[in-house]
């Protein structure tokens, strides 16, 4: 094997990759990227044996003779990227990898028919959506996954494609958080997404103008995009039936403006308890209250006008879960639909965009002056 290539372009297509292997594994040969030289293609892949990478580089290559090996990752990363903007030989002798750019470097590399096979997607499905718009449907939804393994169902973004709907809901049992993109999908499918492959899919989305290649089949999904693939096992379900517990009817909707309710908030968890993070909305005719009580550390009590003509009312919440809500409303006012303080409350935007409708649920705190 024998090719050039360009710096900056090898060290963005192991940057796209690298990012999956793992710090720690059990199998040296995870710590890799298998490196293939094809038809005039340099195609780097990396896998921890749940998520797996693969970039194809043909933009500024020279192939003198094709071949395969896997190099230690992260070292050949370091490598690349201290070399600055230049061109990269790359030569393999035997077992050793000799680069050469300005000084000439080598590295021992791996057998590379002990690198893992990637996944094969069988009897797969494929739709296309603008990556912008599965950017959305991520960071509106990916924040409210539960942490717990105990329960590795609540750890993913549960993806539903409809006919005319992409649809992505998580939830960790004490929040959940809903949203759509409309369009013509042709597809009726759900899948379990893991959220860790959700995050890397980001990293490798850099432009939004771009269509996304989703392939799924009964084990697995793929990722598309600009010469990237991502391949990521599904998680196993079932998946909670999360329609039953939003309510429909929750009769008390208080409008309030989104930078003044989210200000007061980062206000009033300076005070509040560090675990569960109580904040109390006591809601009145023209105003929101937000108060915090903490024993030996102290209070806070703000005030902000909102747009809202109903009964008194007040209920708590963790205060880090309506935060974390606030960041996905890009409307300048957000409706908080209300019922009891032993009710779900329902916040959405005051402005939605009926092609991309987003939903938060937070169930509520018991408060302890009831």
């Amino acid at each position: 094997m024998k090719l050039t290539v360009r710096q900056e372009n090898l060290l963005e297509s192991l940057q796209d990759v690298v990012s999956v292997v793992p710090s720690k594994s059990t199998l040296p040969i995870l710590s890799t990227v298998l490196m293939e030289v094809k038809d005039g293609k340099l195609t780097l892949t990396a896998t921890d044996l749940d998520i797996s990478i693969r970039a194809a580089l043909v933009e500024g290559l020279q192939v003198e003779t094709e071949g395969r090996i896997c190099v230690p990752a992260r070292k050949f990363t370091e490598l690349v990227k201290e070399l600055g903007p230049s061109d990269v030989t790359l030569m393999l002798a035997k077992n050793v990898l000799k680069i050469t750019s300005g000084g000439t470097y080598k590295i021992v590399t791996a057998d590379p028919t002990d690198f893992p096979e990637i996944p094969k997607l069988e009897d797969a499905t494929t739709l296309e959506i603008e990556s912008g718009k599965l950017e959305k449907l991520i960071r509106r939804t990916s924040y409210a996954v539960a942490s717990d393994e105990t329960r590795p169902e609540l750890t993913g973004v549960y993806t539903q494609i409809f006919p005319e709907e992409i649809r992505m809901v998580a939830t960790n049992g004490h929040r959940l958080a809903q949203a759509s993109i409309k369009g013509d999908f042709k597809e009726k499918l759900s899948y379990l997404l893991p959220t860790k492959a959700l995050q890397q899919l980001l990293r490798i989305m850099n432009d939004s103008s771009k269509a996304v290649r989703i392939t799924g089949s009964k084990s697995y999904a793929a990722f598309e995009i600009n010469g990237k693939t991502l391949i990521t096992r599904l998680l196993e379900g079932p998946f909670p039936r999360y329609e039953q517990v939003i309510p429909k009817d929750n009769s008390y909707v208080v409008s309030a403006p989104l930078h003044a309710f989210r200000a007061a908030l980062r206000r009033a968890l300076v005070l509040a308890d560090p675990v569960t993070r109580p904040v109390k909305l006591q809601v009145e005719k023209g105003r929101l209250k937000i108060i915090v009580e903490t024993q030996n550390v102290g209070e806070s009590d703000e005030e902000i006008d909102v747009n809202y003509d109903g009964v008194d009312l007040k209920i708590g919440f963790n205060g880090v879960y309506l935060l974390d809500l606030l960041k996905t409303v890009e409307s300048e006012r957000v409706n908080i639909a209300l019922e009891s303080s032993t009710t779900a409350g329902v916040f959405t935007p005051d402005e939605e965009s009926p092609e991309e409708p987003i939903l938060c649920l937070v169930m509520p705190l018991r408060l302890t002056d009831e």
